[in-house]
């Protein structure tokens, strides 16, 4: 993992985070994520093309947390521009899955803090969570091994056709 990346992505992410889950109950979702699935798109169309020269530095980690941040807030994850934004530092893949599993975590986690006060979060709930965060650390795992031997160049063409078939999903599915 990167912490530099990661601590100054968090720096935009997390106020912005609270803002968006204070806001979550007010705007129509399917609209949002159809608008967030284009932007998606857009940003990886043009990455391809060659047409988006986008220069990774603090600038790009803070604003870009802060749009993550307020989106997963608002809609409870916006991962697929996370991942566009940590794409942009051609960090090796390990570095990467760690860095922005990283971010993802404290966003949750902040998000819970504020989601709690508004909705019940009751057994179930817990429950679920629980099960899901099982998963994640396997899913993790199991994936650190296929990608550790997996060339970066070619890592950074697998998630830019992952992040193309999501954005293509939020676009049509909302």
């Amino acid at each position: 993992m990167q912490w530099r990346p990661v601590g100054l992505f968090l720096l935009g992410a997390l106020p912005m985070c609270v803002l968006g889950a204070l806001s979550f109950v007010e705007l129509p979702k399917d609209v949002v994520t159809r608008a967030i699935g284009a932007a998606i798109l857009v940003f990886v169309a043009l990455r391809f093309f060659g047409k988006l020269q986008v220069k990774a530095g603090a600038a790009l980690l803070i604003l870009g947390g802060g749009t993550v941040g307020f989106l997963s807030g608002l809609l409870g994850s916006a991962g697929p521009i996370g991942a566009a934004v940590f794409l942009t530092l051609g960090m090796p893949p390990v570095a990467y899955i760690a860095s922005e599993a990283t971010t993802a975590l404290a966003m949750h986690g902040v998000k819970t803090l504020v989601y709690q006060q508004f909705i019940v979060l009751d057994r179930a709930f817990w429950l679920l969570a629980g099960m899901l965060g099982v998963a994640m650390v396997l899913g993790t795992w199991a994936a650190r091994r296929v990608i550790e031997r997996m060339p970066q160049r070619l890592f950074q063409h697998f998630v830019a056709i992952l992040l193309g078939i999501i954005g293509s999903y939020m676009l049509i599915h909302g």
